[in-house]
């Protein structure tokens, strides 16, 4: 299982890794233990997209 490491978009801080080889695109989110801003994942289909939220 193919996954990818991702980043913080406000400051920058590793999050953790999200598989990209799922069949359907999932999405999750949650908030930056560092900055206490609030960040959203999609990932599937061997694409991968953080985005601030």
């Amino acid at each position: 299982m193919a996954s990818k490491s991702v980043n913080c978009p406000h400051c920058g801080r590793k999050l953790g890794s999200y598989p990209i080889d799922t069949p359907r695109p999932q999405r999750t989110g949650g908030t930056c233990p560092s900055c206490g801003k609030r960040y959203s994942v999609e990932y599937g289909q061997g694409k991968i997209k953080v985005s601030k939220g």
